[in-house]
């Protein structure tokens, strides 16, 4: 049990097919991708870490069945950087900067109003994300569709920063970012380090992600703790 937390911990954001696909929650795999499956009540949301990921996706929507287009875009004055909290399966999650002349490439995904639901839920939207309607957008789809307002859920406790440098996610190409790349590991080190007596120096990684895995409290309490080496999302 101990070995899947971490590998799920420290997999963060998981393998991301490169290009444009279709989520089937019937299989829990990615498919071709397919323009017309975008139906026209579905919302576009920003996906920054793990929600572009077949594996977390099949997670979330274990009991849907309708099919979820996942397209491939570039999205200009942005960086996906890491979070300053702690997800309750142990990881360090996503979210999004503002960084401008950075251009990063991420993923779309469209989701029916059932669908938003489930994933309000998944991110705790209100309480650990809030779920914004960015407009001004410089946002292009791969497939040449280019939009300026799209939905995403942004961390309400902020970008975790080193000496005020944006720590970002290693495995989301950014080009012309200001932001340090660092992997999982990298970041769940540094967080260790900031939180330094909280933790005890003696605790090793496994230990620190095991322990706010099992105690929701700790896992709380260190989040709090990270504030102060956060920056806050401020987009007008």
């Amino acid at each position: 049990m101990s070995a899947e937390i971490l590998n799920r911990a420290l997999g963060y954001p998981y393998e991301t097919p490169v290009g444009s696909y279709i989520f089937d929650p019937a299989t829990g795999t990615a498919r071709k991708w397919d323009h017309s499956a975008i139906t026209h009540d579905a919302t576009p949301v920003l996906a920054l870490g793990s929600n572009a990921a077949p594996a977390q996706l099949a997670r979330k929507f274990a009991d849907d069945i309708a099919p979820i287009p996942v397209a491939q875009a570039y999205l200009a004055d942005f960086d996906i950087v890491y979070a300053a909290q702690l997800t309750t399966y142990g990881s360090i999650p996503a979210t999004l900067a503002p960084m401008p002349g950075a251009v990063a490439r991420l993923h779309v995904t469209y989701l029916t109003p059932a669908q938003l639901s489930i994933m309000h839920k998944t991110e705790a939207a209100g309480e650990r994300y809030d779920y914004l309607a960015l407009t001004g957008l410089k946002l292009k789809i791969a497939d040449g569709v280019q939009i300026n307002r799209a939905h995403c859920y942004v961390a309400r406790a902020g970008a975790i920063h080193q000496n005020e440098t944006l720590l970002g996610l290693a495995d989301r190409k950014t080009t012309k970012s200001s932001a340090r790349r660092l992997t999982q590991e990298d970041v769940q080190n540094h967080c260790r380090s900031l939180l330094g007596d909280m933790i005890g120096n003696e605790a090793s990684l496994e230990e620190f992600i095991l322990s706010n895995v099992a105690n929701p409290n700790v896992r709380s309490r260190r989040t709090a703790a990270l504030g102060p080496f956060a920056t806050r999302f401020d987009f007008t």
